[in-house]
């Protein structure tokens, strides 16, 4: 086998241990170790994006999940799929020659309902050369999660869904 498929197969398999170590971090978080068990996962200027933020750099991503224990009761993620693909040649951006899928499930309660509320997500993970996480994209619709619990809100989105959905 020559070297340069060698490096590849040794960058994938020291990759795929990164991703599955995160995947288990997200797992166990809670308020008392969030900080700890993220930071040293993240590179200096990790890109995080979600539905409501779009931040660059490890104090920045690590306050959102502050943000998140401060303001959601019980929030839990269990991660049911894990993958790791390379980019083919002329998709890769920046050096990225792997990309990580992390598909999740996020339970939470609210301060005001206890009612436990759940949903499916996915995050973009890519890593840098070191192998830290140097970005995270998280993919989740929050229509049915927010929207449609805000009493205003609720009535235009079904108004809209009406609008573009096929005639039945």
């Amino acid at each position: 086998m020559n070297s340069q498929i060698t490096n590849i197969l040794l960058k994938q398999e020291n990759l795929k241990i990164n991703l599955e170590a995160y995947a288990s971090a997200f797992e166990n978080l809670s308020s008392e170790n969030y900080r700890i068990t993220l930071e040293p996962l993240f590179c200096e200027q990790v890109f995080f994006q979600d539905p409501f933020n779009k931040v660059t750099g490890k104090e920045a991503t690590l306050n959102i999940f502050s943000h998140m224990f401060s303001t959601l009761q019980s929030p839990k993620f269990t991660v049911t799929h894990v993958c790791l693909q390379r980019a083919r040649k002329e998709h890769r951006i920046n050096q990225t020659e792997f990309i990580g899928m992390l598909y999740w499930q996020f339970e939470f309660s609210t301060q005001k309902s206890k009612k436990m509320h759940c949903f499916d997500g996915m995050s973009k993970v890519t890593f840098n050369r070191q192998g830290l996480i140097s970005s995270h994209i998280d993919y989740w619709d929050p229509t049915e999660v927010v929207y449609e619990k805000v009493p205003l809100l609720s009535w235009l989105v079904k108004k809209v869904r009406q609008k573009l959905s096929v005639p039945t």
